[in-house]
């Protein structure tokens, strides 16, 4: 980096052995990501001053080829406090956040590190209104338009199983009546530290779809011909997003799920699942899985133009846009099932009293405006 820059703080995988040096890693795939937080001594900052970053990566491909990738960086300095605002990141903000929650919640009780991501949002928010808003009124929310999500996303993070907390009455009844994980209400330990792994590695783009899902509606007809190439738009991961005789498909990188409203079209439903009885497995606590493989649906269907073939391929086609991987099955839900909760966990905008800190994003938008006020009056 250029004088005056230096490395503070990097979260990621591999190994470091020493703060600001090299960083080891057994693989090194595409979607693997590291984060550096960088410090500037505060001297020779203007606004037509720039600096630069250069990182090297030294790699052996699967051929046994040794390589050497280099990134060059230019970012241009400013002492001004509005552009800095004008041009965040609300995806790298986020994403930041939740990896400095990865280290905390080591030293930290997930109530502690959940306090510390509101702090915060608060203080990032109260600045802004402080320095930046033309109309600084205590009465009104005012957000900057580049961190306008932010309240949503943090709110998102702690919902997530990542520092979801667990009620001692659900994880007494679970493991009484056995483990289920469609209709599981608490995180295991094990599943914790999985997702505490992804966020130390995953992209910004994946680990924003993880805490906020990707929905669809895909409406169509009984013979296919309606079926788009694409979703028009994306929904926002709400009951209120919701219609009963539409079927919708959600994605959050981990869990892929074909929500059936409970008011869609029977022979619909059987030409989705493949002739399997999805109802009747909802009803005994199961989630019918269904293969996305173009030649399985194909021998299975009896044609290669059913719905559930021209279906699958649009769902597949989504996630390998999103993602860059291959979709190999999905979950199919039908609405009021019992199963129905495995859906409604992933709605992160809805209000979920069963669960811990699952309140919803209008109340904590009350919430946040209610601290930043506070703030401002000190």
């Amino acid at each position: 980096v250029s004088n005056g820059f230096r490395e503070k703080l990097s979260y990621g995988p591999g190994h470091q052995p020493m703060e600001g040096q090299e960083y080891f890693l057994a693989s090194f795939p595409s979607h693997t990501s590291i984060m550096l937080e960088l410090e500037h001594d505060g001297s020779n900052i203007s606004n037509e001053s720039y600096t630069y970053i250069q990182c090297a990566v030294l790699y052996t491909t699967l051929a046994g080829e040794k390589r050497l990738r280099v990134h060059n960086l230019s970012l241009k300095l400013t002492a001004t406090l509005a552009d800095i605002f004008r041009h965040a990141d609300i995806d790298a903000v986020t994403n930041y956040l939740s990896r400095k929650a990865t280290i905390s919640m080591l030293r930290k009780t997930l109530a502690a590190v959940k306090e510390d991501l509101t702090v915060a949002a608060v203080n990032m928010l109260s600045a802004y209104r402080k320095h930046c808003a033309k109309n600084p009124s205590m009465q009104q929310l005012i957000l900057p338009e580049a961190l306008k999500l932010l309240p949503l996303y943090v709110l998102a993070i702690k919902k997530s199983k990542l520092l979801r907390s667990n009620k001692p009455e659900f994880y007494r009844a679970e493991c009484n009546s056995g483990f289920n994980p469609a209709l599981q209400k608490t995180v295991r330990a094990d599943t914790r530290a999985v997702v505490r792994a992804f966020v130390c590695r995953a992209s910004v783009q994946d680990w924003i779809r993880y805490i906020y899902p990707n929905m669809a509606a895909l409406n169509c007809t009984l013979d296919g011909s309606r079926i788009p190439a694409a979703p028009t738009e994306y929904l926002a991961p709400a009951s209120h997003s919701l219609d009963s005789s539409s079927i919708y498909f959600l994605s959050n990188g981990f869990n892929h799920v074909l929500y059936i409203g409970e008011n869609a079209s029977g022979d619909t439903v059987q030409q989705l699942t493949g002739g399997k009885d999805a109802d009747a497995a909802n009803q005994a606590g199961v989630s019918v899985s269904i293969t996305t493989d173009p030649e399985s649906i194909a021998s299975s269907s009896g044609h290669p133009k059913s719905l559930l073939y021209r279906m699958m391929r649009t769902v597949a086609g989504i996630h390998r846009k999103e993602t860059g991987h291959i979709l190999e099955s999905i979950r199919v839900v039908k609405q009021g099932s019992p199963i129905d909760c495995m859906f409604s966990r992933l709605l992160v905008e809805d209000k979920q009293a069963e669960l811990n800190y699952m309140i919803g994003y209008d109340d904590y938008l009350v919430k946040m405006h209610s601290l930043i006020k506070r703030e401002m009056s000190k």
